[in-house]
């Protein structure tokens, strides 16, 4: 699909950018719960029937970065290696639907997963077992079919979940087992950083200090502050975090007074944790918490999907 093909669908800020990576006609005829679950179990698959992550496959998605940010083709550390592709821009989910909606079926739904996992022979709580216990269920179809975990899971592919990033930011941003896999807590760092950014590069403590906790002292943090920089610079905001919430347009992830909206009650970083964070929420916290996050995603591709309008001149740039 082109550009223009993108821009010409119905409502092409919910387009799930997954059905650019696959030939699966049986996979593009699903949609919501299952075809997410059959993300998770394909995309591990190489033969044709596989689905391939869009972050690495998807040339949509590589169009539409390489038109809006073509300044990013020319740094080096916006680069894919050799085994994502040369001439490719490095890109992130920004907030990974599996961990908190495998956590809110781990307690929400902890008898019906036990006992077809006991009936199948199954060890974890698997994207086979939670779509089994979707299909076998239907109280659990109604519920998940009426509820906000729905809409977040259909939005987990769309255009506002993705982003542009630096190479080596993907992957360690996300913590154990995912933990922080999400956008809410990613911008609280980036916050925190550009609040004691010094005027010099690495010439600050505190500048390192973010961006190692952020990337959770796994990988080189040089070209994560380089990235954050010129993003700062560059729409020359009133504070260095406009400039990059406005780069990247992340309006929908601010409040009126430039906080980050958390996702749902102690989602920060003082709260998280691998594994207990998610035991201490409740059925009403987890609805929020897909609530929150799906308007924050929406909202996204809504703005970008005007400023490639703009950027293909079918609308007029802002201003005329």
């Amino acid at each position: 699909m082109k550009i223009v093909d993108f821009l010409n669908l119905e409502k092409p800020e919910v387009y799930d950018f997954t059905e650019d990576c696959t030939e699966n006609k049986q996979y593009l005829a699903t949609s919501g719960f299952v075809r997410f679950m059959d993300y998770r179990i394909l995309s591990n698959r190489k033969d044709k029937l596989g689905v391939d992550d869009p972050d690495m496959k998807s040339n949509l998605l590589q169009a539409i970065y390489k038109k809006l940010w073509p300044e990013l083709l020319e740094k080096t550390y916006m680069q894919q290696d050799e085994e994502g592709g040369i001439g490719k821009v490095c890109s992130d989910t920004m907030t990974s639907a599996w961990t908190p909606v495998r956590k809110y079926f781990e307690k929400h739904y902890a008898e019906k997963i036990e006992n077809y996992k006991q009936r199948y022979g199954l060890r974890w709580a698997s994207p086979d077992v939670l779509k089994g216990v979707y299909a076998e269920e239907k109280k659990v179809q109604e519920e998940i079919d009426s509820s906000p975990l729905l809409r977040f899971v259909s939005l987990s592919h769309t255009i506002g979940n993705y982003i542009p990033v630096p190479r080596g930011f993907n992957m360690p941003r996300s913590g154990v087992y995912a933990s922080h896999d999400c956008w809410d807590l990613t911008m609280m760092k980036i916050r925190e950083f550009y609040d004691t950014m010094c005027p010099e590069p690495f010439s600050c403590p505190e500048d390192l200090k973010r961006i190692m906790e952020l990337l959770h002292y796994d990988s080189s943090i040089l070209n994560t502050i380089d990235w954050l920089r010129f993003l700062a610079k560059k729409e020359n905001g009133e504070n260095p975090f406009d400039g990059f919430v406005k780069a990247m347009y992340l309006e929908s992830y601010v409040t009126d007074a430039g906080e980050v909206k958390a996702f749902c009650k102690n989602h920060d970083w003082l709260h998280v944790n691998p594994d207990e964070y998610w035991k201490s929420l409740s059925d009403a916290d987890f609805m929020q918490f897909f609530e929150t996050a799906s308007d924050c995603i929406e909202k996204r591709g809504r703005a970008i999907v005007e400023a490639l309008k703009r950027a293909c001149g079918i609308l007029p740039e802002r201003g005329f």
